[in-house]
């Protein structure tokens, strides 16, 4: 049997074009001008490579850390319903995986907890062997290292019997320098190079059959 490990943001809910426009809206708010092209090259990133890019963006006095908490304090009372952004088939996919004996892993760069929140609201963190953040390591992707320590986890699994789903140009060079394969959910609205996968599917049932 494989080992599929699948990222959580653009894989498991479609998150990234949501939290693309809530940061444009903030970044409004503030009076900061950055250009969409700029601000599309922060899709599928992470909270620390976030901090590098709006750094460079706006400039070297920018203070990520309260811009963070005053962007918290602007949508307090406009939260995300998470429950209304999972990918067609996300539910069945995972089930079906589960059922056929494969092992499932979750590599995220979103906050721990935020992970199991969603897992949670879906109801499939028993389907999940293990649940990693990127929060644990010195570098998020498209550092390697969060595919290669879940990688490692499954010494007995072959390393052409595991996959990884990913959408993002970030996650997608991340596995592949982890020696993986990667299966790439196609979406063209953010610019991604998703040139480097092996498989691209359309629809998260197609992995059924690529792990088969």
């Amino acid at each position: 049997m494989s080992v599929i490990i699948f990222d959580m943001d653009g894989v498991i809910i479609d998150s990234e074009g949501v939290y693309l426009e809530r940061l444009k809206e903030f970044l409004a708010y503030k009076g900061y001008s950055v250009a969409e092209s700029d601000l599309l090259d922060l899709v599928g990133s992470n909270t620390k490579r976030d901090k590098v890019k709006l750094r460079e963006l706006i400039g070297s006095t920018f203070d990520y850390e309260n811009f963070e908490k005053e962007r918290r304090e602007y949508f307090k009372n406009r939260p995300i319903d998470f429950g209304k952004l999972f990918m067609p088939n996300v539910l069945e996919t995972i089930t079906e995986l589960k059922n056929n004996g494969h092992s499932l892993s979750l590599a995220s760069s979103s906050p721990l907890r935020h992970i199991h929140k969603i897992l949670d609201l879906l109801g499939v963190s028993d389907c999940f062997d293990y649940v990693i953040s990127g929060e644990d390591f010195k570098e998020s992707k498209p550092n390697p290292e969060i595919y290669i320590y879940t990688r490692n986890k499954y010494p007995s699994t072959k390393i052409d019997e595991i996959y990884v789903v990913e959408d993002s140009t970030l996650g997608i060079t991340a596995a592949k320098e982890a020696g993986l394969k990667v299966i790439a959910k196609n979406d063209n609205r953010y610019h991604f190079d998703q040139s480097s996968a092996d498989y691209h599917i359309d629809d998260l049932l197609e992995i059924i059959s690529i792990v088969a």
